[in-house]
C-alpha cells in the first residue's frame, strides 16, 4: 500500500477542516451541556427576590452565586417550630432560606445537640418537612463530619437535602453546588449552618460540593458531600 505526503494546500485545507469540525463538536458538546443544565432562578423559595452579593462575589468558578436570606432567630422559630417535645428546651440559632426552601438550626439546653426542623413552600406557606435532633459529644467540626446525615424533604418533588455544615476558620461565605450556579450563605461567627441541594444528600445522589470563601472571594479549606456525610476536602481553588 502507498501512501502519498500531502501538499501544502491540502495540509492547510485538512487542517481548517480539522479546526472547524473540532469548533462545531465543541459548540455542540456545549449546546447539549447548557440544555440539560437547571434554570438559574431568579427568586428563592417563598418568591422574594434574593440581596445581590457583593460585586466580587457575584460569580464563582464561572457560574452565578445566589444569596440565602439570613432570618432574624425569632423569626425563624415562628415559621418553623421545634419539635413538641422540646418545647421550651431549645434556643434558635439561626434560620435560612433558599433556592430550595425553609432550615431552622437550634440548640437543646442541658444538652449537646442540635435540632432542626426544615421546611419546603407550598400554596404559599411554609410547609414542615423534616425534624431532626443530632445528639454529639461536642459541638465541633470533627463531630459534625464523624455523625451528620442527611434529611431528606421529598413532597413535593423534587427531592431536597438539608445537612448542618461546620464552618472552617476563615469561611465568611458557604456555597453550596446546584450544577448551574452557587447558594451562598452568609457565615461570618457561625460554628455551623444548615444548608439545602435541590438533588437530596442520600446515597443514591450525586455528590453535592460546598466552597468556602473569604470575605475577599478566595478559597478557604472546604467540605464535600458524600453518601449524606460531611467529609472533610483539600484546598478549592
Amino acid at each position: 500500500m502507498r501512501f502519498l505526503l500531502p501538499t501544502g494546500a491540502a495540509i492547510a485545507s485538512a487542517g481548517l477542516l480539522f479546526v472547524a469540525a473540532a469548533c462545531n463538536g465543541e459548540e455542540s458538546t456545549r449546546s447539549t451541556e447548557q440544555a440539560t443544565l437547571p434554570p438559574v432562578p431568579s427568586k428563592l423559595a417563598d418568591g422574594t427576590t434574593p440581596t445581590p452579593m457583593p460585586d466580587q462575589l457575584r460569580r464563582f468558578r464561572g457560574r452565578k452565586v445566589i444569596q440565602a436570606k439570613t432570618l432574624p432567630v425569632q423569626a425563624a422559630q415562628l415559621l418553623c417550630t421545634e419539635a413538641e417535645e422540646l418545647h421550651e428546651r431549645v434556643t434558635p440559632r439561626g434560620g435560612w432560606i433558599s433556592t430550595d426552601g425553609l432550615s431552622v438550626g437550634y440548640t437543646v439546653s442541658d444538652e449537646t445537640a442540635l435540632h432542626s426542623c426544615d421546611a419546603v413552600f407550598v400554596d404559599g406557606r411554609w410547609k414542615k418537612c423534616a425534624q431532626k435532633t443530632l445528639t454529639l459529644d461536642a459541638l465541633s467540626a470533627e463531630q459534625l463530619i464523624k455523625d451528620e446525615r442527611a434529611t431528606v424533604c421529598e413532597d413535593p418533588p423534587p427531592t431536597r437535602g438539608y445537612v448542618w455544615v461546620p464552618v472552617p476558620p476563615g469561611g465568611a461565605w458557604a456555597l453550596v453546588d446546584h450544577v448551574s450556579f452557587w447558594v451562598a450563605y452568609f457565615a461570618v461567627n457561625q460554628p455551623a449552618i444548615r444548608v439545602s441541594t435541590t438533588e437530596g444528600l442520600d446515597s443514591d445522589s450525586p455528590n453535592g460540593t460546598i466552597a468556602f470563601i473569604d470575605q475577599n472571594g478566595q478559597s478557604v479549606p472546604g467540605w464535600e458531600i458524600e453518601d449524606g456525610r460531611i467529609i472533610q476536602a483539600g484546598s478549592s481553588g
